[in-house]
């Protein structure tokens, strides 16, 4: 009976020594696995911290180019401005001398009108002094009427 009773106990024995392994080997296939899976995700981290700094650098060159294209496009604009004022002055300019011209012509066309009257006068006046010679000259002549 004592070896049943041993028989049994090595049975129980066993049985429980084969579930601790197979736990064990579970837990050995889990840990490898683990293992495995904490490889391929330090690789794949590697991976990302490589494209995060490559996708840095970028965007670091990029930012450089667009402030450097937005540097010159403000010194344009700056430059633009200076230009559109400057013009402005210039037309402010230009009106001033288009309108001295137009006071001048003014003038240039004032003094015709007085000049042409002066000239009607003077031949108003040189016409008079031509016409008493011949006035004198009607008066003073003989009329045909009493040659007749």
């Amino acid at each position: 009976q004592a070896r049943k009773e041993e028989e049994r106990l090595r049975k129980k024995y066993n049985k429980k020594l084969d579930t601790v392994k197979n736990q064990v080997r579970a837990l050995e296939k889990d840990l490898t696995a683990s293992v495995n899976t904490q490889a391929e995700l330090r690789a794949a981290l590697e991976k990302m911290a490589k494209e995060k700094e490559r996708i840095s650098n970028e965007q670091k060159v990029m930012e450089m180019r667009f402030a450097s294209e937005i540097e010159k496009r403000d010194a344009t604009i700056l430059e633009l401005e200076g230009s559109v004022l400057d013009l402005r002055q210039m037309i402010v300019n230009k009106d001033k001398v288009i309108e001295e011209q137009e006071e001048q012509i003014e003038r240039y066309r004032t003094s015709f009108r007085q000049l042409m009257k002066l000239g009607f006068v003077v031949t108003g006046n040189k016409i008079k002094k031509a016409g008493v010679p011949l006035k004198r000259l009607i008066k003073n002549s003989p009329s045909s009427d009493n040659d007749v």
